[in-house]
């Protein structure tokens, strides 16, 4: 989200410098906001993020530019990251040694539907990091 609110804040960042003026009167360059939208963008965007980026009034673009493009790229890592780990998950869930239905669960883990002797009896390799939760959504018992 932070690569989001960074491009909204770029769009609008160069009014925010005139800060109450620009809903009091109206900017230089003539455009006016009404009261409840500045302070609508301002909570929206925060303070921490709008002090960062307009120092004495003056809007700092070239450090929001980069700042954009580091999120994007944290972003596709992200993205990367979740893929893999994913791939991960459905590779570890085909490798059970397991009648008992599996199925992955995004980047969450690996649903197994079973009943409680069925769980008693459960083996898989390094169990020990594994984590179980019971599952009431379903009619069946399941653990993830």
């Amino acid at each position: 989200m932070l690569g989001d609110l960074l491009y909204e804040l770029y769009k609008t960042v160069d009014l925010f410098k005139y800060g109450s003026l620009l809903y009091e009167q109206e900017a230089p360059e003539g455009e006016k906001w009404s009261q409840s939208l500045y302070e609508e963008k301002a909570e929206y965007l925060g303070s921490e993020i709008l002090d960062k980026y307009i120092v004495n009034g003056e809007f700092l673009k070239d450090k929001l530019l980069s700042d954009i493009e580091t999120a994007k790229k944290i972003g596709q890592s992200k993205k990367a990251y979740n893929e893999a780990l994913k791939s991960y998950l459905e590779y570890l869930a085909e490798t059970l040694q397991t009648s008992i239905p599996c199925k992955v669960k995004g980047t969450h883990g690996i649903i197994l539907c079973m009943r409680s002797g069925e769980l008693k009896d459960f083996t898989a390799k390094n169990i020990e990091a594994w984590s179980f939760s019971l599952n009431t959504s379903d009619e069946k018992s399941c653990v993830t």
